[in-house]
């Protein structure tokens, strides 16, 4: 029988490898122009070709800057939605001959929905956010991030343009200012500037940074160099001026004279700071593995549903997935949104006061997945998630009723571990259809729902540069 013998590092002096990433940062630009002006109603497109190189999208950002010109009538103040990446309606990353390795739509919704469940709220807190230009500065002195702003009332500067904690950082259902519930951290899920004085006053200039690794559940979340012998397009459609934010003529009434953005909003200095592998030797044991045998890795992705209910005090939802979706299903999210005819509360989710959902209840191939149907007002969906909200920035049921998300799950651990498992079989087997479903009491109104779905997909890269995701 041999024996094991654990010496300590200290009295360890056996030479040991590390072998690891290491990477530098590429500029890469829009194909194109670098600047646009956004649309009020429709989508803006803007393509980037990624090179043939080894990379790390998860280690990648894209950056830019918004500016939100002041509004053009009365004394208006411009409102900007926090709270995820509200700025892109749908992200790609396919081919050249189409195959797609991604394709997120309805992406402002999907991130809104899920940025605080699957982000650890140390990492929240600890977040840059975007930077303020000149103008009108939203953020920190020298900060330069995502736009997640804390909420807390001895650093007014964390919710821009409110004076106090007692305004709120929240848009009430009713599209009023809601105190946060925990004011040191919760986040801010709006910012707004100065009124409107003729001169640029009003106007608003953010910088982003978006990690990609903030597109959840998707190749651009997986932490993993690649390669793939081709070049790449990613193709992001910039959410119209409509979905980014609202006007008001009061500074301290939320809900006072609100109205959709009116000023031109502008794209500038777009690129995507590609984190590209330098390692001789890992670059070298990767594209020869491709160029050998070929490459084969599981890799997460998203499909986004939309269904709007006629107003009623009942809604049903049905969404079906087989193999030709995937191999594996690992999670649903299901979201239920207002109607979004007003753009203050756009992206509003609230539960609060069971105004939205009573009592609900989903299936999976006719068989509940709740023993007992959750009634919202006595906490049992709450209750019956709080499981997957450890460490997570969903903090207590007041945070989890303001951002109400339903979550059937077919992994182990919570919300905040999941993104670095994404690349690790696991879910449902989709080798028979799954039919999922939704039965919904709401108060009588008409709704958005959202179904978001989650599933593992094989992703091969041949010695010839054909890519095949299954």
């Amino acid at each position: 029988m041999n024996t094991c013998i654990n010496r300590q590092d200290e009295i360890d002096f056996a030479s040991k490898m590390s072998s690891h990433g290491s990477y530098r940062i590429s500029k890469v630009v829009p194909l194109g122009n670098t600047t646009a002006t956004l649309a009020a109603s429709s989508t803006t497109e803007v393509q980037f070709e990624i090179p043939n190189k080894v990379y790390n999208l998860s280690k990648s950002s894209l950056d830019f800057e918004m500016q939100y010109a002041e509004s053009a009538t009365g004394s208006a103040i411009n409102r900007i939605h926090n709270n995820g990446l509200v700025m892109f309606d749908r992200v790609s990353l396919y081919d050249r001959s189409g195959q797609y390795l991604m394709d997120i739509t309805n992406c402002n919704t999907y991130s809104n929905c899920l940025n605080q469940y699957v982000t650890p709220l140390d990492k929240m807190l600890s977040n840059d956010s975007s930077r303020g230009g000149a103008t009108q500065a939203l953020a920190r002195a020298n900060d330069m991030g995502f736009n997640n702003f804390k909420s807390n009332v001895d650093d007014v500067t964390a919710t821009p343009g409110v004076a106090n904690g007692a305004n709120g950082t929240r848009i009430s259902a009713a599209g009023a200012a809601q105190a946060p519930s925990l004011s040191n951290s919760e986040i801010c899920y709006f910012s707004q500037g100065v009124a409107r004085d003729g001169t640029g006053a009003g106007q608003i200039n953010v910088n982003y940074s978006i990690p990609l690794s903030e597109l959840h559940h998707s190749i651009c979340s997986l932490n993993k160099d690649l390669y793939f012998g081709q070049s790449l397009i990613l193709r992001v459609h910039f959410s119209p001026v409509s979905r980014l934010g609202f006007v008001g003529t009061s500074a301290t009434v939320l809900g006072t004279g609100v109205a959709v953005l009116d000023g031109a909003v502008t794209l500038s200095n777009m690129q995507i700071n590609l984190a590209v592998e330098v390692a001789p030797s890992v670059v070298e044991a990767i594209q020869n593995k491709v160029r050998g045998s070929g490459m084969e890795l599981t890799i997460p992705y998203v499909y986004s549903y939309l269904f709007s209910s006629a107003a009623g005090t009942s809604s049903n939802v049905q969404q079906r997935w087989n193999s030709g979706h995937g191999q594996r299903l690992l999670n649903v999210y299901h979201c239920v949104m207002n109607t979004g005819a007003n753009s203050s509360v756009l992206y509003d989710k609230s539960n609060q006061g069971d105004d939205k959902i009573v009592s609900y209840q989903t299936s999976l191939d006719n068989v509940p997945l709740q023993e007992s149907r959750p009634v919202c007002a006595e906490g049992d969906d709450y209750m019956l998630h709080r499981h997957l909200l450890s460490k997570s920035a969903i903090q207590n049921l007041n945070i989890y009723r303001h951002n109400k998300l339903h979550i059937d799950s077919w992994r182990c651990g919570p919300c905040v571990q999941w993104k670095s498992l994404d690349g690790v079989k696991d879910g449902l087997p989709l080798d028979n259809e799954r039919i999922w479903a939704a039965e919904f009491t709401t108060a009588s109104a008409a709704y958005r729902h959202f179904t978001f779905a989650v599933i593992q997909r094989n992703l091969r890269i041949s010695n010839n540069g054909q890519i095949d995701l299954r």
